[in-house]
């Protein structure tokens, strides 16, 4: 039997211990791993059947996006020089004014139709006036399809 020189153990020691280490590290990572769950990109078309957002199910983001919709919407219909009258709505006044709007359509009303005026001002404060509604549960949204219009009801 050949003895092993004490450095040349010395050494292969700390190599196992190196070797040890990075293993224990590997498999933490590798359950670190196995505790996030992915799923695979997912292709929408326009024939696909959808599942049907119930109603007052519309999220923040779906509210967010549609009024980066009437911006573009609402910028094309303005003259190219115009002079700027500030008009200060007051949010409460603007709520009150969407409630009436919601109350005298059975069916529902568009979202974009509640910005009848093309300025910033007035879009913005329509905009918080609707979140505040949302929030206060006076009027809820439904949204058939993800991408499709927002309707708006007063709460019952």
């Amino acid at each position: 039997m050949k003895r092993i020189p004490r450095e040349e153990l010395i050494k292969r020691i700390i190599e196992y211990k190196t070797f040890k280490e990075a293993a224990t590290t590997l498999k933490d990572k590798e359950i670190d791993a196995n505790q996030i769950y992915t799923r695979p990109p997912y292709v929408l078309e326009q024939d696909e059947v959808q599942a049907v957002v119930k109603q007052g199910d519309v999220s923040i983001y779906t509210m967010i996006d549609a009024l980066d919709r009437v911006f573009k919407r609402k910028k094309w219909k303005q003259p190219l020089e115009t002079r700027v009258h500030r008009a200060e709505i007051p949010i409460e006044q603007r709520m009150e004014e969407v409630l009436d709007i919601l109350s005298k359509a059975p069916n529902g009303t568009v979202f974009d139709n509640l910005f009848p005026y093309p300025t910033r001002s007035h879009i913005v404060v329509t905009f918080m006036a609707i979140l505040e509604l949302m929030k206060k549960g006076n009027i809820i949204c439904k949204q058939e399809k993800p991408f499709e219009q927002i309707l708006l009801f007063p709460y019952e």
